[in-house]
């Protein structure tokens, strides 16, 4: 099932073959998808919450309504946790409630059929597809064509995107700028949830405040952080009024967990991820290696063409310049370790002719395959991830503060320069920045020089 412009929930039902007939019937609908959290899924007895919205709304239509039907599930929620009625409707006919006190809503009678979905009309309870053929009814329906809030979240969205552009000259591509965005959403679902209104315009920092307490440590800082990215975006374009101060301007956001700190890989888990991707297809192969060398990040892998290996100066280089990358600072040229050209790497890229680097330039399917690698070695761990490569190749230039100047590392690694002396007026030469790439090494390497 694809998932419609990277929405946290909101996804394109999927199209079926009609039994009679055997055409592919797509009716064009739309439906909110998300897990039961884990304390209420015993209950329920099912994996997933289906919201399906009727055929006459669209998708942009879906994305708005989003927050209403996050609203309605943390109320369903709310309900098994203090062991309140849950009303259960089941494609075969009513079944028992999964907790006491249902009754069958008062439009229904006899058995349930499927044409219904679309026969409802919009005054009607929401109907909610709880997963196996089993759905739930609300009396209190979602409303299909709410009356707006003064200020939405597509406006937020919308000046922070605008501040964003003013501030980084834009995204790198459009899956990071869906991403960001799909942060955003699902912060604002869970703020929306815990006020009940989804008006950004009438919130408080005293009641903002209460709900950042009511999240745990985690939540707290990512959630925290997003909202008041957008009320700050919203701020600067003066929706709360010029004599109004921006509401999260003095939301205390706690700091980020100890444990979501991303750490380089041990030295023997390093060298056991190198050898063993020496066997996996190209993207695992040289995503593992490049990482260590260079390093990139996934999607500076990802996004990368064939073109980018070249030399210079008589030194095989990677150059990304040509391209938007995280920051402003990003695109680089690092000189290709003595091991990357040993193991093969130029060859293989001079063998992709003008094309991409890799087939899959998908950097979200490309990281679930790194991922799964370090996984599959028994790599455990949130802070042991891919991106431990960037941590390790940052670290190891810094061990050599009388060969590697903090300058010269900050150029290799695309980290921000600290004044305009050093950002405008300090550069280095090609041969400078190879003999500090030479100097990194794992296990693997020592052992076998």
């Amino acid at each position: 099932m694809a998932r419609i412009a990277h929405m946290p929930h909101i996804y394109r039902e999927k199209p079926h073959k009609d039994k009679k007939t055997g055409k592919l019937i797509d009716k064009q609908r739309y439906e909110y998808r998300r897990r039961w959290p884990r304390d209420v899924k015993p209950a329920i007895g099912k994996d997933w919450f289906v919201y399906k919205f009727p055929q006459r709304i669209s998708e942009p239509m879906a994305n708005e309504l989003e927050p209403y039907v996050t609203i309605k599930f943390q109320e369903v929620c709310a309900a098994v946790r203090a062991n309140r009625p849950v009303p259960v409707l089941d494609m075969r006919g009513y079944s028992d409630a999964i907790i006491s006190g249902f009754h069958p809503a008062p439009y229904t009678s006899g058995p349930f059929n499927q044409s219904r979905i679309q026969m409802m009309p919009i005054s009607t309870p929401g109907l909610v597809e709880v997963g196996g053929g089993t759905y739930l009814l609300d009396d209190d329906p979602v409303p299909v064509l709410p009356v707006l809030a003064g200020l939405t979240l597509d406006q937020a969205l919308t000046d922070w995107k605008a501040v964003h552009a003013k501030s980084y000259g834009g995204w790198r591509d459009k899956t990071a700028e869906d991403k960001a965005e799909a942060a955003k959403r699902r912060a604002a679902a869970s703020l929306f949830a815990y006020m009940g209104t989804c008006d950004l315009g009438v919130l408080k920092t005293a009641k903002l405040q209460e709900w950042v307490d009511s999240l745990d440590a985690g939540q707290a800082y990512y959630y925290g952080n997003d909202v008041k990215a957008l009320m700050s975006a919203m701020h600067k374009k003066n929706r709360f009024g010029e004599d109004r101060a921006n509401p999260a301007e003095k939301l205390f956001i706690p700091a980020k967990p100890e444990g979501d700190d991303r750490l380089p890989l041990l030295p023997a888990d390093a060298a056991r991820v190198l050898v063993d991707a020496r066997q996996r297809e190209p993207l695992v192969r040289w995503g593992q290696w490049c990482a260590a060398h260079t390093g990139f990040i996934t999607t500076e892998l990802v996004l990368a063409e064939a073109s980018e290996i070249k030399q210079i100066d008589g030194v095989w280089v990677w150059d990304c310049r040509g391209r938007k990358l995280k920051s402003a600072f990003r695109p680089r040229v690092v000189p290709l370790h003595p091991s990357l050209i040993a193991e093969g790497f130029v060859d293989y890229a001079r063998a992709r002719g003008d094309g991409m680097l890799f087939d899959l330039t998908d950097a979200t399917k490309a990281s679930a395959k790194l991922m799964a690698h370090l996984r599959g070695l028994k790599i455990e761990g949130r802070q042991y991830v891919h991106y431990s490569w960037r941590h390790d190749f940052t670290s190891q230039l810094d061990r050599f503060p009388d060969k590697i100047s903090s300058a010269l590392g900050r150029v290799l690694t695309g980290h921000a320069a600290p004044d305009v002396h050093e950002k405008n007026y300090i550069h280095k030469h090609i041969h400078e920045m190879h003999d500090a790439v030479k100097l990194i090494s794992y296990p693997y390497e020592r052992c076998r020089h």
